[in-house]
């Protein structure tokens, strides 16, 4: 658990036949709405995010959605 204010990096390595053509890391802060935030694409086809630091002891949920060359999308 990262501590108190520091944000918390989300990296994958998205397969997809097709290609890949973009990844979205949604967040969720107590059980609140979902943000989202595009993950770039870095060396070696690792995509990373950022979730913003919280107060100690927040509960964050997250998922990544992702959309493929031809427009299909997967969470």
């Amino acid at each position: 658990m990262p501590a108190a204010g520091v944000s918390t990096m989300v990296s994958v390595i998205p397969h997809d036949p097709d290609g890949i053509g973009s990844l979205k890391l949604f967040y969720s802060i107590e059980g609140g709405a979902f943000s989202n935030v595009a993950m770039a694409p870095g060396p070696d086809g690792v995509y990373s995010a950022q979730i913003p630091g919280q107060a100690a002891g927040a509960v964050v949920q997250f998922y990544v959605a992702a959309t493929d060359g031809l427009g299909v999308s997967a969470f």
